[in-house]
């Protein structure tokens, strides 16, 4: 499996890179950030994102047709979307943008951010998920574009009841990362 093929984590220092993940120092202007990247299936990735810095300015990236679910563990990220919208994303909250909606610059005010990335590419990830686990929902992909038909981005305030979904991917083994990550985004 090609390793970052969606995501914008690549322009950064490649630090490490395995079979199932790759490691970049990512560039900031004052301080430092990592993203590990995990290709799960085609067209779609995890990436487990570790900032210490005030600001990162991420690229362009690569598909406009692509979707992109944030989940902040610790910190907290400020940004103004193209459409102009301003977006706060705590601990706990789930941020979801089409990659259409880009943002040029993150502010950090706390001076750190630690949180996971879904990245889906809608042309290239699997259509058709009944295939892989018995019981998905038709089409994924159009599942998770209902939640644009009114805007390009739409955010989940932490809740107790959704902390599961994300926490055990930040504690998971190295070793057993790519295979759990498979198992969650099924």
């Amino acid at each position: 499996m090609n390793l970052n093929t969606i995501s914008h984590f690549d322009k950064g220092a490649l630090l490490e890179e395995s079979n199932n993940h790759a490691t970049y120092k990512l560039k900031l202007t004052d301080g430092d950030g990592t993203v590990s990247v995990y290709p799960v299936f085609p067209g779609i990735e995890v990436a487990m994102v570790n900032i210490s810095s005030y600001k990162y300015s991420p690229d362009t990236v690569k598909s406009l047709n692509t979707v992109e679910i944030n989940h902040c563990w610790a910190g907290r990220v400020e940004c103004r979307m193209k459409d102009g919208c301003l977006q706060y994303v705590g601990e706990g909250d789930i941020f979801l943008r089409h990659l259409q909606n880009h943002f040029h610059s993150i502010e950090l005010p706390l001076g750190y951010y630690k949180g996971i990335a879904i990245t889906i590419d809608l042309d290239t990830a699997p259509v058709q998920w009944e295939s892989f686990l018995s019981g998905m929902p038709d089409n994924v992909c159009k599942t998770l574009e209902r939640f644009f038909l009114h805007d390009e981005c739409f955010m989940i305030q932490s809740k107790e009841q959704i902390k599961h979904i994300f926490s055990g991917m930040y504690s998971a083994p190295e070793a057993a990362r790519g295979a759990y990550y498979r198992l969650k985004i099924m």
